[in-house]
């Protein structure tokens, strides 16, 4: 993996950002960066295609053993990036390395150089809270690992955290002990920063965050909800279909259905029938986003129902991307049918629109019990949680 230097200038100071060269933003071209080549990651492919030689190794086939991969062979080439920045700029002009939470390997290298490291974590405070208990509990008892409704523990509220329990948590992964092995390594790294950047805000998770407060004795920075600083646009890797608005505009306020299971989720193809006869049944206007590669085995949406849409004609609208905030923001909008990923979840929060939430794997299932506890205008359905 090959990193480049992108610099950002911004009032009264310069932003560096080390980026793979992998990673594409559509929109990158319209930012005022300076690109520079840096650095290869070690033992990393030239092609940048790192599991054709290693098949087992996939950020979608198994997305854990991936960024460890990252983790442990990523060090090198990103401290000579850093190092030479070091070497560019006048001494002490460099502040702080702010990285992503799941790259904890930048800890190592902060420390080393003497550069103070801040952590910028995405998703919300519970869902951390959540994956520490769980961390606790499983280390005390490898039954949780394949529990069953007859364990004494199964129905339990999960410590540190008890508004869930036991049994909500464990259908996060199928690969529940790899997870958690990963997310003690970055929770370890985190405690040994500068500080912690959150997606979030004080309203929303106070009694979470002051709880961290406690954990972790490093200062913590709710800078969130971060799509209000720019556009989802911006960041979008797939093209968003903009004729959706004007649709909207010929729908009665608060009337229309809007179906997204974000970016990552996946579901299968009787899942994605069962959600297109809903729709067709409950008789109302809904626009339903459907991902290239959301189904299961299918390139896009020629799982559907036969006739479906001849049936639900112009009531209903299926699009393979659309501007979410835009639409949450519509007048026209009434009620999201969402994964909850964070993003999306801080987004219908901010709208002021009610949630239908269909919780997939990983943090998403920790969102959904905080909303259904704090917010009391979401409804959980729990029809495509994984088992």
């Amino acid at each position: 993996m090959r990193f480049k230097k992108c610099v950002f200038p911004v009032p009264s100071m310069m932003m560096t950002f080390l980026v793979p060269v992998a990673s594409q933003v559509s929109d990158r071209e319209r930012l005022p960066l300076e690109v520079i080549e840096l650095g290869t990651c070690d033992k990393y492919p030239q092609d940048g295609v790192l599991w054709r030689r290693e098949s087992d190794i996939s950020p979608d086939a198994n997305p854990v053993v991936y960024l460890e991969y990252l983790n442990k062979h990523c060090v090198g080439s990103f401290k000579e990036c850093v190092v030479q920045l070091l070497a560019e700029s006048d001494e002490g002009s460099v502040g702080c390395l702010i990285t992503d939470a799941g790259f904890y390997f930048p800890q190592d290298v902060a420390n080393e150089l003497s550069i103070p490291r801040l952590v910028l974590r995405t998703s919300s405070v519970a869902s951390l809270l959540v994956y520490g208990g769980l961390i606790t509990l499983t280390s005390e008892n490898d039954c949780y690992f394949n529990p069953t409704k007859q364990d004494l523990d199964y129905n339990a509220p999960l410590k540190d955290y008890p508004i869930m329990k036991v049994k909500d948590v464990l259908k996060i992964s199928a690969n529940l002990k790899s997870q958690l092995d990963f997310l003690d390594k970055i929770f370890k790294h985190m405690k040994t920063s500068s500080g912690i950047i959150w997606n979030t805000f004080k309203e929303l998770e106070q009694p979470e965050l002051n709880t961290i407060n406690q954990q972790y004795q490093v200062p913590s920075f709710t800078l969130g909800p971060f799509h209000k600083y720019f556009r989802s646009s911006l960041s979008s890797l797939i093209k968003q279909d903009e004729t959706v608005l004007k649709w909207l505009d010929t729908q009665p306020p608060k009337s229309t259905i809007y179906v997204s299971f974000g970016s990552l989720a996946c579901i299968t193809e009787s899942e994605f029938q069962q959600v297109a006869l809903g729709l067709e049944n409950i008789g109302l206007p809904f626009l339903w986003v459907v991902r290239p590669g959301l189904v299961t085995g299918s390139e896009w949406a020629e799982s559907l129902p036969e006739k479906f849409l001849e049936r639900v004609g112009d009531r209903g609208r299926i699009v393979k991307w659309c501007p979410q905030q835009e639409v949450l923001a519509h007048p026209a909008t009434g009620c999201f049918w969402t994964h909850n990923g964070w993003n999306s979840t801080l987004e219908s929060i901010c709208e002021g629109v009610p949630m239908l939430m269909v919780p997939a794997p990983f943090q998403w299932i920790t969102n959904n019990s905080t909303l259904l506890i704090l917010l009391q205008g979401s409804v959980w359905i729990d029809v495509l949680c994984a088992s």
